[in-house]
Parts: C-alpha cells; structure tokens; sequence
C-alpha cells in the first residue's frame, strides 16, 4: 500500500501522462469511504447513548427491592452497633471508680 502510494507520488512529481487523474481518482474515493464510516459512528454513538440511559433507568427500577432491602440490612447493623456501644457505656460508667483507682485494668495500645 505505502509503495503504491510512492509510485503514485513519484509519477505526480515527473509530471507522467494520467498521473494527476490517478490522484484526483484516490482523493476522490478517499473522500466516498470516509462519509459511510463517518455516519456509522455517529449513528452508533448515539444508539449505545440513547440505549445506555434507557437501560439505566430500567436497573433503577429493578433495583428497588434490593434498595430497600439493603436500607433495611443496614439499619439493623446500625441499631447492633448502637446496642454494642451503648453496653460498652454503661460497663465503663459502672466500673469508672476501679478504672481509676486501678489503672493496671486498663488496656494498653
């Protein structure tokens, strides 16, 4: 392909008989094969965007009972969590004064 395109090259710089129609003629078909490939890629970007959103739209809805689901799941280990803490708390107020006068009983980090 590149030497073909040397010799055309070559042929265009002597000045040869046909060689100025040869390279009207590549331009030319050149410029045929860039506009389908052109409207292609357009019209792909825009269906796989149009697509894109209204699948997106679709999983949302889908998704909802797992939403809930996980709000649920979540609001359950949040209320553990505050039970633990709240039970770590009252262990803490209710053995201050042996913390204090003991501080061996301490944990060390």
């Amino acid at each position: 392909m590149t030497s073909r395109l040397l010799v055309v090259w070559a042929k265009r710089r002597r000045g040869l008989a046909g060689s100025r129609l040869q390279v009207q003629l590549v331009g030319l078909f050149s410029v045929i094969a860039v506009f389908p490939t052109i409207i292609v890629a357009v019209f792909s970007y825009c269906s796989l965007a149009s697509g894109s959103k209204r699948g997106s739209a679709t999983s949302a809805d889908r998704d909802s009972p797992n939403r809930s689901r996980s709000r649920r799941y979540l609001k359950e280990h949040q209320q553990a969590i505050r039970a633990d803490v709240l039970a770590m708390s009252t262990d803490l107020n209710r053995n201050a004064s042996t913390l204090q006068l003991n501080p061996q009983y301490l944990p060390r980090y």
